[in-house]
């Protein structure tokens, strides 16, 4: 059978291939146009698609739009339903309304993410398209991926990923929520309400409106109060920190330890970031901070990952420190940006995550991601680096300090600011 595999998204895509190969040849298209194109090529050559996987949410044609041409391309052949492509759209829990209309437009059926070996055998058998020799192939396939012992470890957390055996964080929806009302100009009563969904994080933000750095005259009690003293700004900092901050779960203490260090790393690089954009004026300054924040997320995803396949039926001791450092060094730019985009963040903050220890050879003309890079080192002269080697700065060996021409003078300066503001912090929530 020859399968056409339709997502935008690279670890859905992967995963659904891994599952599928079992069945038959599988070809990948990324988006809409791509998998017209695949369709029709796959017919004039005589040999059309039986099955297609439908990613209902993309950019450009989604996958509705897609399932139209498709079949709208099949009436004008005259098809008989033996030559029509079996269609499963596939779906996040949110998109069943979309679903029913797909369904009553031409699809056979649907698959719900996260998705396994086992859902896509009863989709095949219940579609006709599972012969019976096959049906225990992929039970079978899953279980023999290689040894841990003897893959790399990133080889081993992506054969995982794709096999649906691991997971990618997934991002918190407060601050995804308190962002949507921000650009709709909503009122600070709006915020406090879907704020005060989560208690530890509204208990939190009133602790920080009481710290030193924050306090007034009088004690607040609430969460109205609180976001009325830090500031539209600052509380929406502070929710992405709180949220970001709770992703990461970590049982080991060797994997909890490795965890603060970045996490303060990232802190105090956003807080860096955001110093060095209104420094130099740019208009991006309110946003700089929460690109410092999630730059290094490919680094803590992979750790949490990694913390995961430690405590995995495939693992029986702990992975050695090495093996954890030349992986989160190697992989975390290219893991981050993929995160990023996974949850739908704007594409700069992928391509800082991507492109922050080499901004030279990331996109032209991006003071952002010079921004981020000169952040990143001076968040380390100041002893909060992600990694054990942390040096004195030296603004004339730092390419982004050269091109922003920000001179050891000011460095000084936004280095005394990043100290004020992590101790602040630091002090607010403990």
């Amino acid at each position: 059978m020859k399968i056409l595999i339709v997502d935008d998204d690279l670890v859905s895509r992967s995963k659904m291939e891994v599952l599928m190969s079992a069945f038959g040849e599988c070809i990948l298209a990324q988006d809409g146009l791509e998998a017209i194109s695949e369709y029709e090529q796959a017919w004039e050559g005589g040999i059309p698609f039986g099955l297609i996987t439908l990613d209902i949410e993309m950019p450009g044609l989604n996958g509705e739009q897609v399932l139209a041409r498709i079949r709208e391309f099949e009436t004008h052949r005259s098809a008989t339903p033996d030559k029509q492509a079996v269609i499963f759209m596939v779906t996040g829990q949110s998109d069943k309304e979309q679903v029913i209309k797909c369904l009553s437009c031409g699809c056979q059926d649907y698959i719900v993410k996260p998705f396994n070996v086992q859902v896509i055998q009863e989709k095949l058998q219940k579609s006709g398209l599972l012969s019976e020799s096959a049906r225990q192939m992929p039970a079978a396939s899953a279980k023999q991926l290689p040894r841990a012992e003897f893959m790399p470890l990133f080889d081993q957390i992506q054969d995982k990923l794709r096999a649906g055996m691991l997971n990618l964080p997934s991002f918190p929806s407060i601050p995804l929520k308190f962002r949507r009302l921000m650009k709709q100009g909503a009122p600070s009563s709006a915020i406090a309400d879907l704020l005060k969904q989560d208690i530890a994080i509204s208990s939190k933000l009133i602790r920080m409106s009481n710290s030193v750095f924050y306090r007034g005259r009088q004690l607040n009690n609430t969460i109205e109060g609180a976001i009325g003293r830090l500031g539209l700004a600052a509380t929406e900092q502070l929710v992405n920190v709180l949220c970001s901050r709770t992703m990461f779960k970590f049982r080991r203490e060797q994997y909890r330890t490795r965890f603060e260090k970045l996490w303060t790393h990232s802190l105090a690089c956003a807080y860096a970031a955001e110093i060095v954009a209104a420094h130099k004026g740019f208009a991006f300054w309110d946003e700089a901070f929460h690109m410092g924040l999630f730059h290094d997320v490919g680094r803590l995803g992979l750790l949490q990952i990694i913390s995961d396949l430690s405590e995995s039926e495939f693992y029986n001791e702990r992975i050695d420190a090495q093996s954890i450092e030349e992986t989160l060094d190697l992989h975390h730019p290219r893991f981050g940006a993929g995160i990023l985009n996974k949850w739908g963040f704007q594409k700069d903050y992928a391509a800082i995550a991507e492109w922050h220890h080499e901004p030279q050879s990331g996109p032209d003309d991006f003071p952002a991601l010079m921004v981020v890079h000169l952040a990143n080192y001076i968040a380390s002269s100041v002893g909060y680096g992600s990694s054990e080697e942390e040096a004195p700065m030296d603004s004339n060996a730092v390419v982004s300090a050269l091109v922003l021409k920000i001179a050891d003078p000011t460095i000084q300066e936004i280095q005394d600011q990043v100290h004020k503001k992590m101790a602040a912090m630091q002090k607010g929530m403990g």
